[in-house]
């Protein structure tokens, strides 16, 4: 039927495996086992506006960690980057480096790897460390910060999807 289609399976976090699931050997996906409050996404985005944008966006320049991000993508998602060409070009750059980010998770082999992404995560959200002189995609989505109101849960909760896997 319909809801087979895609032949995914959604497990909950904490629950067993679903009754009469689909049975096709598809990898049961896991939902985060507590779902944030609109309260909590609210006052993230609230934080985060007051420490990367206190005078308001800034544009996001096209740096060479950037680039990187955007030669990144149109190499390993040449569909998805087609359609950053009908973005502006702010838009383009922070699509570009989110995706730079999401792979630094995706690629870690070892649980170290992934354990090191997680803390160049937490350093670029946190308003009081400098950033470094970081030229990569870490870097690049601090910058990103500044034009964009992004928050930290939703790469949290990739990387839980990557260490799970």
């Amino acid at each position: 039927g319909a809801d087979s289609e895609d032949d995914l399976h959604f497990q909950d976090a904490e629950s067993g495996d679903e009754e009469g699931g689909p049975g096709f050997g598809a990898e049961a996906l896991r939902l985060p086992s507590s779902m944030p409050t609109s309260a909590s996404i609210l006052a993230e985005v609230s934080a985060v506006r007051t420490a990367f944008q206190p005078d308001g966006a800034t544009p996001l320049p096209l740096t060479d960690a950037v680039s990187r991000c955007r030669d990144k993508m149109a190499s390993d998602a040449p569909p998805f980057f087609a359609f950053t060409r009908v973005l502006g070009e702010d838009q383009r750059h922070a699509v570009w480096v989110l995706f730079g980010v999401c792979q630094e998770f995706a690629e870690a082999t070892t649980l170290g790897e992934l354990d090191d992404a997680r803390s160049h995560l937490r350093r670029i959200f946190n308003a009081d460390l400098a950033a470094g002189e970081l030229d990569n995609v870490w870097g690049a989505l601090r910058t990103a910060l500044g034009r964009y109101t992004i928050i930290r849960r939703p790469f949290e909760d990739y990387a839980d999807g990557v260490a799970a896997r």
